[in-house]
């Protein structure tokens, strides 16, 4: 049986993959943080394009592929796709979000730069035909603080809060970075009703799980491009277990 390819550029799909495993405990997974690129965010397209294409062939016997990255996700529909299914982490938080908060009408998105700036989410609102009043902001900063346990996180928080409007309803987190963080915006902002993209990558992805009757649960493969300790030991306390990281070259 073929497994599902989850991918980040470090810790963040992380958090998108132990949603999935724990809802699909007997389906095969299979795990790529490609460290060595990060940060995605600061990249421009024909560096993303290329580290697309060089991640999904780690994937070749693939049933599907998770791109829990919203940078990548955001280009793929200029990317010409593999023949197995691709599922964009922006997709289908749009997807939910537009059914499940249709009278929401004041929206703050925090992204990356290239997210950003490529309008990712808005053209997907618009593709929904969603009206509201979306901000968005872009956070540089954010995921080399993440993904080196920065002790002023808080503080570089505050900094990209600050910067939307009062009126603001919902905020979505619009790179899986930053669900890692979801204690400290709940406990931070109370404000403010943060959205993840969880429930809707299960929908999508639900189509593809295995009907095979079986009560064996199948453990997880983790794959990286540039090992550290950091890595590790972040990577552990977000799994609940034990990992081993094979590092690999693409």
């Amino acid at each position: 049986m073929s497994f599902i390819g989850v991918f980040d550029s470090g810790l963040g799909g992380l958090s998108v993959l132990k949603h999935l495993h724990q809802q699909f405990p007997h389906e095969e997974f299979v795990y790529l943080a490609d460290s060595q690129n990060i940060p995605y965010g600061e990249k421009n397209t024909n560096q993303l394009k290329e580290i697309f294409n060089h991640n999904i062939n780690c994937f070749k016997k693939a049933k599907g592929i998770v791109v829990a990255c919203s940078t990548i996700s955001s280009l793929i529909p200029e990317i010409s796709p593999p023949k197995i299914p691709v599922y964009s982490i922006i997709d289908s938080l749009v997807q939910t979000y537009t059914q499940e908060f249709s009278d929401i009408k004041n929206i703050g998105i925090l992204a990356t730069s290239f997210t950003v700036e490529h309008g990712a989410y808005l053209n997907a609102f618009n593709q929904a035909n969603f009206s509201a009043n979306i901000t968005q902001i872009a956070a540089p900063l954010l995921v080399p603080a993440i993904e080196n346990n920065a002790d002023n996180i808080v503080e570089i928080l505050d900094q990209y809060i600050a910067q939307f409007p009062n009126n603001i309803k919902h905020l979505i987190l619009g790179c899986t970075h930053y669900n890692l963080l979801l204690e400290k915006f709940q406990q931070n902002y109370k404000n403010l009703t943060i959205i993840n993209p969880y429930s809707g990558i299960i929908q999508q992805v639900s189509s593809i799980i295995s009907k095979e009757k079986t009560d064996i649960i199948k453990p997880l493969v983790f794959l990286t491009t540039k090992y550290s300790e950091n890595l590790q030991k972040i990577s552990e306390e977000i799994m609940q277990q034990d990992i081993i990281w094979e590092s690999i070259s693409l």
